[in-house]
């Protein structure tokens, strides 16, 4: 977090601090940064190369080539160790330890809550209220976090 603030030129972010920022919590409510163990819309899955459906076979053929050929390398050139070149995370995340192919489409892999989680922030069909003055206060986008109808809040 620390490595993106003050990078991003867009104007709306010019003036950006890190403690602007806040943790959306899934009852609606917010928190500090340090707080993501309790207040987290979603867990992320794990890093991935994600590919179009019609190059998956030759993409991760290459990629385990190359796992094969550098992923222990001690020497020369090593694919998960950035520690050479004087910077890290350049290829993959210095942590990794190995590439594994995943079977099955990418909703699968992200798992049903972070796919909920994508969804309700699509901006199709997702009303979302700042406390407008029209009654409705963000129940519309809790509902459709929590897998709920859209319709209309019995009072």
């Amino acid at each position: 977090m620390m490595k993106s603030v003050g990078r991003n030129q867009e104007s709306w972010a010019l003036d950006l601090e890190l403690e602007d920022l806040k943790l959306l919590c899934p009852d609606g409510t917010e928190a500090g940064l340090d707080e993501y163990e309790r207040c987290h819309l979603a867990a992320v899955p794990t890093n991935a190369v994600v590919v179009r459906t019609e190059n998956r076979c030759r993409v991760w053929k290459y990629l385990e080539r190359l796992q094969n050929a550098f992923g222990n390398a001690t020497e020369g050139f090593s694919l998960f160790s950035s520690a050479g070149y004087g910077e890290s995370d350049l290829l993959f995340s210095d942590g990794t330890h190995h590439l594994q192919r995943v079977v099955g489409s990418y909703t699968s892999w992200l798992g049903p809550t972070y796919t909920t989680m994508l969804q309700a922030f699509e901006c199709e069909g997702v009303f979302i209220s700042a406390g407008t003055g029209d009654g409705t206060d963000g129940r519309q986008f809790d509902r459709r976090l929590r897998g709920e109808s859209g319709g209309e809040e019995k009072g």
